[in-house]
């Protein structure tokens, strides 16, 4: 009898400890996936971080102002390219504690970069380079900002430059990162001012992990950070601060596109009552009955120079092709009362009669002869899809300056 007993304690105690042992290698196991995936968050948060606040120098070195200029004209100013590109290199090189005291000559950069090429392939292949010394990867940007098929591709350049990025936010304490986290990395889903405010970056990767009981497991792992980008932040509220008067017109057309574009967003969606939350890039909706109105909001300074009609087609266009993708493409959308705060979901299809409008902003020193082209050139535009709605409308003050 007290050996049978003894055997059976013998049985549970094998059974327990293997339990005991399954249930550590889990623990383990899943302490192992936290610490990789915790190392991997902070790695993208930096990458993005690193790349809005490049966006700074991109706006504030005129690059930005110059690209946007050479975007309405036919002829490459090559010439116009290359000083700038070295006159931004030198201001740069003053910079000693973010290059490390590192100087580089700046026109054997700029034949650097000339040198990239226009095919897809070989510019993410160089971009991976570049992308390892930032004050290449600055003035790269007059270049890479250029040609049309390139813009389309802006997504796919920036997703490089974040996978070129991420691992020297990986590293612990001078010890080299895991295979696994340097290798099989997708970036695709990255989007750079996609919503014409921020930068998206998002990356998808395999955890794999081999137990004795279990096997080979494979952990698939998405993980992702996002920021606005900084362009010129509020330095232009500064500077045409003027004494006296109501500031909010004095100052909304002359400060950056991303504060303007905020701050009007902001008030017309107060107007409307609910703003979209879990969609960038739709802003409001307004609800009627069975009637669903929505809005995405756009800027358009019309008193800055060079091919305006030209240049309001080819925005409007994007905006136009933007919200009619994003509410194709919907089943439900999240909103939030502004005055109450209360969030509610809706969903899409049958439900409603649904409305999408592009709804343009414009200063109220607006020419009326252009407002007038402009109305023509939105109503063709819309025309084409058959399925949205331009409505242009002059507000927020002047945006010419006070004092030229």
């Amino acid at each position: 009898m007290n050996i049978k007993n003894k055997g059976s304690i013998s049985i549970e105690v094998c059974l327990s400890f293997i339990i005991f042992i399954s249930m550590l290698l889990v623990l383990t196991t899943f302490i192992k996936i936290n610490i990789v995936y915790q190392r991997m968050q902070y790695g993208v948060n930096q990458v993005t971080k690193e790349i809005a606040s490049y966006s700074y120098l991109y706006a504030a070195s005129g690059i930005m102002q110059l690209n946007d200029d050479l975007q309405s004209q036919i002829v490459k100013q090559t010439e116009t390219l290359d000083n700038t590109a070295e006159a931004v290199l030198n201001i740069y090189n003053n910079f000693s504690e973010i290059n490390n005291n590192h100087k580089e000559d700046p026109k054997k950069v700029v034949n650097d970069l000339k040198n990239i090429g226009t095919d897809a392939s070989t510019i993410f292949d160089n971009i991976k380079q570049l992308a390892r010394e930032p004050q290449k990867l600055i003035t790269s940007l007059i270049y890479l900002g250029l040609e049309d098929k390139l813009v389309q591709i802006k997504s796919q350049i920036f997703a490089s430059i974040a996978e070129s990025l991420l691992p020297k936010y990986l590293n612990n304490k001078g010890q080299n990162t895991p295979k696994m986290l340097r290798s099989n990395l997708d970036f695709s889903g990255t989007r750079f001012l996609e919503d014409d405010e921020s930068v998206y970056i998002e990356v998808k990767y395999q955890y794999h992990e081999n137990l004795p009981i279990f096997g080979d497991i494979t952990f698939n792992l998405c993980q992702s950070a996002k920021a606005r980008v900084w362009l010129l932040g509020d330095a232009d509220i500064a500077k045409n601060y003027q004494p006296g008067g109501n500031q909010e017109l004095n100052s909304v057309w002359q400060s950056s596109n991303f504060v303007r574009g905020k701050k009007i967003i902001s008030n017309e969606q107060k107007k409307l009552k609910y703003k979209v939350i879990n969609v960038s890039g739709i802003h409001a909706v307004k609800i009627n009955g069975k009637n669903l109105e929505i809005y995405r909001f756009v800027t358009y300074d019309s008193n800055k120079p060079t091919n305006k009609l030209k240049q309001f087609e080819k925005l409007l266009t994007k905006h136009i092709n933007t919200l009619s993708n994003k509410v194709n493409n919907l089943n439900q959308l999240s909103i939030q009362n502004i005055k109450t705060q209360k969030r509610k979901v809706i969903a899409i299809g049958s439900n409603y009669e649904i409305t999408k409008i592009v709804y343009v902003v414009v200063p109220e020193d607006i020419d009326q002869d252009e407002l007038n082209e402009m109305a023509k050139k939105a109503t063709e535009l819309a025309a084409e899809t058959k399925s949205i709605k331009v409505i242009i409308e002059k507000g927020y003050g002047n945006s010419k300056h006070i004092k030229e």
